[in-house]
């Protein structure tokens, strides 16, 4: 039985998704110099190029979109002539191709299969249960001082499945609310401050409309409930005012000292050393060397991935980074515009890739997305699905 090359890029992409669903938990098992998630990393790389350069499809929307980050990947890897290439530079490089493949290679699955749009938001679904389900085991067996699966790993994971649900929601799916509901009591079981106070401000937004004024009615009492319940949680349950409210406090909101977990010296330390290089950065990788050397191992990432940018690939290498997002976002935006008019049923599936990214780079302001495949492969399915057909 000869099984087409659609159907193989289709059940490549949404396996992909499936394995982000893990949430990490790859990393923990080491192949020598790298470990197995950097493996299955490269994988993707090459599983998402070669099976779209044997078809290459792509719409015109898509291509503009895509290609600053094209740019973007070719200049990480010229860094490495002025930098050594080190492996943590070489694996955030891997995850940034992985993340142009996939939605380059979701995007011609999408042109052929009208169905895959909504293939790659249940997959989405299954990925982000298999996710919890994996944390809490991890929590039952282990504690949560284990960290088998980390927190923030997992949390960034599942925000995007909170997306999806909450996109079906809105379009009549009572089920959609109640799913990502109790994903984000798990979010915040897991002590991950921003991409549980995202995922509880995604209720209201996925709400939004420019015309419906009992919408906005909805949208005000969800704003609402939404602070009501933050303000209850971190005021009543030990565990998250400790991480809100104790420790590294340097940070001022509302005359509030917010504990930003040593981020301002981090942040400052990645950003002096920027400004030595602010044009092309210092290459791949090498904010994470910075800090793995100033701090003796214990932090070896710059938690915000915009720094990050700024620092390995200079001024050049963050315009191009949010060029290219900005057109994903701007498409994104007026596809789903367009569905919510035209009342395609495909609208969940448009105004999910958009809360996704609103999210992710919400989420790049103070964690590390940007090198966790796990986030940015589905993130990038989802995308592919959602504008590589347009909303009929």
């Amino acid at each position: 039985m000869r099984i087409s090359l659609s159907k193989i890029n289709a059940s490549v992409c949404l396996g992909i998704v499936i394995m982000a669903g893990l949430a990490g938990l790859p990393s923990l098992i080491s192949l020598g110099p790298v470990s197995f998630q950097a493996l299955l990393t490269a994988g993707y790389v090459l599983a998402s190029g070669m099976l779209w350069l044997m078809r290459p499809v792509v719409t015109r929307a898509v291509l503009g979109a895509a290609w600053p980050f094209a740019l973007f990947v070719l200049w990480a890897l010229l860094s490495l002539f002025w930098y050594r290439p080190t492996t943590s530079g070489l694996q955030n490089i891997l995850v940034v191709s992985t993340f142009v493949g996939l939605i380059l290679l979701a995007t011609s699955v999408s042109c052929r299969d009208h169905k895959f749009q909504l293939k790659a938001g249940k997959t989405i679904a299954l990925a982000t249960w298999v996710a919890a389900g994996l944390y809490c085991a991890s929590i039952l067996l282990w504690g949560l001082e284990a960290k088998v699966i980390s927190p923030r790993a997992f949390a960034a994971t599942v925000l995007i499945g909170v997306a999806w649900y909450l996109s079906n929601w809105r379009y009549g799916s009572r089920k959609g609310f109640w799913w990502a509901g109790i994903i984000v009591l798990v979010m915040i079981a897991s002590l991950s401050r921003t991409a549980s106070t995202l995922a509880l401000l995604l209720f209201p937004v996925a709400q939004l409309s420019l015309t419906n004024v009992w919408r906005w009615i909805r949208v005000a009492l969800l704003a609402a409930l939404t602070i009501v319940t933050f303000y209850f949680a971190v005021t009543h349950v030990a565990p998250l005012q400790e991480r809100f409210f104790e420790g590294d406090t340097k940070l001022q909101v509302g005359g509030l000292e917010v504990n930003v977990s040593g981020r301002g010296s981090f942040w400052q330390t990645t950003w002096d050393s920027y400004t030595e290089s602010p044009w092309v950065g210092h290459g791949a990788g090498s904010a994470q060397e910075l800090l793995s050397s100033s701090t003796a191992g214990k932090v070896t990432h710059p938690h915000n991935d915009y720094l990050r940018i700024l620092h390995d690939y200079g001024a050049i290498g963050l315009g191009l980074w949010l060029l290219g997002y900005f057109k994903l976002l701007w498409l994104a935006w007026k596809f789903w515009f367009v569905a919510d008019r035209r009342g395609d049923p495909n609208a969940p599936v448009y105004l999910a890739a958009l809360l996704s990214l609103l999210a992710v780079a919400a989420v790049m302001i103070t964690d590390n997305v940007m090198v966790y495949v796990n986030v940015m492969a589905p993130l990038a399915v989802l995308v592919g699905a959602a504008l590589g057909r347009k909303p009929s």
